[in-house]
């Protein structure tokens, strides 16, 4: 009658382990990785949607990089600074924008470009309040 395990026995159990936990870790890896660049696809079209905003609202947008870092502490815009989850520093610098194409980007930490939104100026034309469609009975002047 044998007690214990054999060399063989336990380096083949060691073995099984070893591979199991790397898929593990290869898939918990690639999950962090796809859900960080969900997360900087969402907050990198939630400050479009506010650049927008601030387009309606002061008629242009950020004419260079300290306008933009401005514009992402603007409480009006903003509670926080917009983090993006692949960038490692100060939150405002994880962010380009490029005032001439209207481009903003997401960068990573090496500063490559992970993710590019080309704005298109909204259509904004000031609104006489004080007229009304001639359907409605106003003047429509």
């Amino acid at each position: 009658m044998r007690k214990g395990f054999t060399l063989i026995e336990l380096i083949v159990t060691i073995a099984i382990i070893v591979a199991m936990g790397a898929m593990i870790w290869i898939t918990a890896s690639r999950a962090t990785r796809y859900s960080k660049q969900t997360s900087v696809v969402s907050v990198a079209n939630f400050i479009a949607e506010q650049l927008k905003r601030r387009y309606e609202l002061e008629g242009a947008y950020p004419a260079n990089d300290n306008q933009f870092k401005d514009f992402l502490k603007d409480t009006r815009y903003f509670e926080t600074v917009p983090k993006n989850a692949l960038w490692y520093g100060n939150p405002e610098d994880g962010w380009n924008w490029i005032q001439s194409s209207s481009t903003l980007q997401a960068i990573n930490y090496t500063n490559k470009v992970v993710y590019s939104i080309i704005l298109q100026a909204p259509n904004v034309s000031p609104a006489n309040i004080y007229t009304r469609p001639n359907t409605y009975g106003g003047d429509g002047g």
